[in-house]
């Protein structure tokens, strides 16, 4: 039952008992009722001691925040129109039904509101996990801390992990045999209890595998994700609920048994009315809430003992030490759902309108933008109310004209009359004369008053006497002057001094850039725009702005391309047999034909690769599948169908990129490409541009430098691994080559021979230690450094077919390295948080430096910097299948 709805229900439930009071009242005998003290019965407020209030059919002390009750009570919402502190016999709980109407059991074993935000909540409180708390409440990561037994498995039950080891009907809660119900309250909408276990109302029991998931993180305890639903894990049948079995250790019913094996949607981003919802591994997080796009959340999951949500500084990613989360407040923030740099999602609450979150440009912040354009449309002057409830302003008019003379915010001009007793003529008021005649007596201007008459003579002044150069005049007596008109751009009274002329200079609008003319002759100099934003880039002359590039109009057609204007825009993927930079132009489908790195057919480029000379850039189909990574069964993860490269790049193929004067600040590698394509931001991001080397003549001689395999010109080492690349220039080759650098759970699913586990690429049967110099060039084996490519081939290739998995240079991976693993669980993974280490794999061969022979499940870090050149590092690209 939803808030709403059960709110509702409430106040007719109110509007109910007060009628059937009016009804008791009128019956009742004169005798006064005894007044109940708190806790004991009661049915209308009367039949508490003052200050008492009745709820729940108890006495309650009445509240409006928790600081109106005794130490050690909470304020909660009641069933009637007032909160109520909660007596203690209403705290603890082992069930929902253990809790008053409207109350549910929270993870702490103890009865709360419900709440979807803090709205649902009593004043000062917050929502956590569907329920309401004080702040003191709260544990440090922001939680409630949950009871140490699961609320009502104080029956005495044996201790259990799965339900066959209880009798029935127990089934097994935290670890101890308990009953699963009590009432209908205690299980899921559209369940009842029978017979102590939860069933769909009028129909056999259902596992109630509705809850769409991606990863096991996203499932609630005790359950897994299988084949894109929640399920429960179980060792025989009798563990599962009725119409269900026990397969693979999980519950399978007729929801699932279609789909298990298949895609069925498993990693992959679920749709909700044509909104892609962004998983926790899309946006590299593994713990905690976080928003999932659509206007909903996921739960990321808890950090393992040792790290903390949000304890390396980055919000919602596992890390040592701790972590404080920050509050609407201290972010600046006073609308919508953000992070608490921590674990968990804050509502700062919504704008009062015309204000809308967000309105001015800047996230999670009230704000209302105007278009100046359309409120001053047919107004000319003065201060107009806008949509956003405050004034623009239309204008200044030019004298003699002034605002709202004949129609409000438009410019005009009244004329004026002749008053009693002027004559002469004189300025009309609006540029030109009105004659009042002469007078009976006296002289105009005769006593010293212009156009008045009077006794005496009257001198006339001219315009220049009377500092004025334009419009029309009086000359102190009885007669106008035309003082002249104004040269452009000034205007007559353009300063605000009338018949003096001048010009108001116009000032830079809001967005404004560039040299625009200030309206006097002159120019203004208006703010440089902040890139992307160019001064003119959206059509207005001396307006900031930026018109975003479409897919279509730069040619592409898969993956993500930046749109020009700080933004991504995806391309959408390639069909059956292309891939998104086949034919090595960069998010543009093709075949799966020669990479450019081998087009040359030069040596170390065409088919001169390992001990048959075969094709350098050979890249064998790898079937996907789920595997442990390193071999250890707490971090399971599932890769997708691809192809991974049977030699790491040699120094051929890496010279055809060079000479190509790719990757250089002159040639730099396309927003966004190279990217692992279900982690479609992993690819070449634009600011590392600055760090790229001048030219291809400076790129080849810092490789050369570096003392490598790379020289200056092609020699014998044209078929040796490329080393002495940084991460940066691996990760824009790939991309380059049509490919991607590969991610850490490909490479390993690849040298472990996928759920094989092989302890070497080449272990058969897979727990197989053998090793010699045949199978991998490592320290200690007696051959050179280095060894051309696949010279251990087909010895030491791993189950597909690829050579030096294990031996030769180190490998980059797309993957930072973070251990534990970032993620915990995961599909087509690559962990992408900040941090200048990658992940490194396949140990190999240096002799100055102990590094042994590595198994399929070692694994370290880059030892220096993203940007670092060692020799001990190369790489190996994947591919689409």
């Amino acid at each position: 039952m939803t808030l709403s709805v059960l709110r509702i229900r409430v106040v007719s439930a109110l509007i109910l008992a007060s009628a059937l009071a009016v009804v008791a009242g009128a019956c009742s005998n004169d005798t006064p009722p005894a007044k109940a003290a708190a806790a004991e019965g009661c049915t209308v407020n009367s039949d508490c001691a003052s200050p008492l209030v009745c709820a729940f059919s108890r006495c309650h002390t009445a509240c409006i925040t928790t600081r109106d009750c005794e130490p050690g009570q909470r304020c909660m919402a009641s069933d009637r129109p007032f909160h109520v502190c909660q007596l203690a016999s209403e705290r603890v709980c082992s069930y929902n039904s253990d809790c008053p109407t409207g109350q549910v059991c929270a993870v702490d074993g103890q009865c709360r509101d419900m709440c979807a935000t803090v709205r649902d909540c009593v004043a000062e409180q917050v929502c956590t996990s569907g329920t309401c708390a004080d702040p003191m409440e709260l544990n440090a990561d922001g939680g409630l801390t949950p009871a140490p037994v699961e609320a009502g498995v104080d029956s005495g039950g044996p201790p259990c992990v799965y339900n066959s080891e209880c009798p029935d009907p127990l089934i097994c809660r935290a670890s101890t045999c308990a009953l699963e119900c009590l009432g209908d309250r205690d299980c899921k909408p559209g369940e009842q209890c029978e017979g102590h276990r939860c069933a769909l109302a009028g129909s056999s029991f259902d596992a109630g595998i509705e809850v769409l998931c991606h990863y096991n993180s996203d499932c609630p305890v005790s359950q897994v994700c299988v084949a894109g639903a929640c399920t429960l894990e179980c060792l025989v049948t009798r563990d599962c609920p009725a119409g269900f079995d026990c397969v693979s250790n999980h519950c399978l019913g007729s929801a699932l048994d279609a789909s298990v094996g298949s895609d069925s949607g498993v990693g992959t981003d679920a749709s909700a009315g044509g909104c892609a919802i962004q998983s926790c591994l899309a946006q590299s997080k593994n713990c905690g809430l976080v928003e999932d796009g659509c206007g909903s959340t996921l739960n990321c999951g808890s950090c393992p003992s040792g790290s903390t949500c949000g304890g390396a500084g980055i919000a919602n990613v596992c890390g040592a030490g701790t972590c404080n989360p920050q509050t609407c407040a201290s972010l600046g923030k006073d609308c919508g759902v953000l992070s608490d740099g921590c674990s968990f999602l804050l509502s700062c609450g919504s704008c009062q309108a015309p204000a809308t979150c967000g309105g001015t440009g800047t996230a999670n912040v009230c704000g209302c933008t105007v278009n100046a354009a359309q409120v001053c449309a047919g107004k000319d002057c003065g201060d107009v109310l806008n949509s956003c409830g405050s004034t623009t302003h239309c204008g200044d008019c030019q004298l003699p004209n002034t605002c709202g003379v004949n129609a409000p915010n438009v410019c005009g001009c009244t004329k004026l009359t002749c008053a009693t007793g002027q004559c002469g003529q004189l300025p009309d008021g609006c540029g030109g004369t009105l004659d009042c005649g002469g007078c009976a007596t006296g002289t105009c201007g005769g006593a010293g008053t212009a156009n008045m008459c009077g006794v005496g003579t009257c001198a006339a002044k001219d315009c220049k006497t009377q500092g004025k150069d334009c419009g029309i005049i009086s000359d102190g007596c009885s007669q106008t002057l035309d003082c002249g008109a104004c040269s452009a751009p000034e205007t007559c009274g353009g300063t605000g001094t009338p018949n003096v002329c001048g010009c108001k200079k116009n000032v830079c609008a809001p967005g404004g850039c560039g040299t625009p003319d200030d309206g006097c002759g002159g120019q203004l100099a208006c703010p440089v725009c902040t890139l992307p934003q160019t001064c003119g880039g959206a059509g207005t002359p001396n307006m900031c702005g930026c018109i975003p590039t479409t897919c279509q109009a730069a040619g592409k057609d898969c993956g993500v391309i930046a749109d020009g204007c700080g933004g991504l825009i995806p391309c959408g993927s390639c069909g059956s047999g292309q891939f998104c930079g086949a034919n090595g132009v960069q998010n543009k489908c093709g075949t799966s034909g020669t990479p450019p790195s081998c087009k040359s057919g030069a040596p170390g480029a065409g088919f001169s690769c390992g001990n048959n000379n075969t094709d350098c850039c050979a890249s064998p189909l790898i079937p996907g599948g789920t595997f442990n990574r390193s071999d250890d069964p707490t971090y399971p993860a599932t890769v997708t169908d691809f192809r991974l490269d049977k030699y790491e790049v040699t120094v051929g193929r890496f010279r055809a990129f060079v000479s190509a004067g790719a990757a250089t600040q002159q040639n730099p590698p396309a927003a966004w490409s190279g990217g692992e394509p279900h982690n479609p931001v992993s690819g070449w991001d634009p600011q590392w541009n600055s760090g790229l080397t001048a030219n291809a003549a400076a790129f080849s001689a810092n490789l050369v430098a570096c003392g490598g395999n790379f020289t200056a010109s092609a020699t014998a080492n044209e078929s040796m691994p490329m080393n002495c690349v940084t991460w940066y220039e691996a990760l824009a080759f790939c991309g380059w080559d049509g490919g991607w650098l590969a991610t850490e759970a490909e490479w390993n699913f690849a040298a472990s021979g996928g759920s094989e586990q092989r302890y070497f690429p080449w272990s058969v049967p897979s727990t197989s230690q053998t090793y010699d110099s045949t199978y991998a060039n490592y320290y200690g084996s007696l051959t050179p450094a280095y060894l051309p490519v696949g010279s251990d081939s087909p010895n030491g290739d791993g189950k597909w077919g690829q050579a030096d998995l294990i031996g030769n240079v180190m490998e980059f991976m797309l993957d930072t390295f973070a251990t534990p693993y970032a993620l915990v669980s995961c599909v087509d993974c690559a962990y992408l948080g900040p941090g200048a280490l990658k992940v490194i794999r396949g140990g190999g061969k240096l002799s100055w430096y102990n590094i042994g022979i590595w198994t399929s499940a070692t694994r370290t870090d880059s030892y220096n910097a993203t940007g670092t050149r060692r020799v001990e590092y190369g790489f190996r690209c994947a591919r689409s299948p």
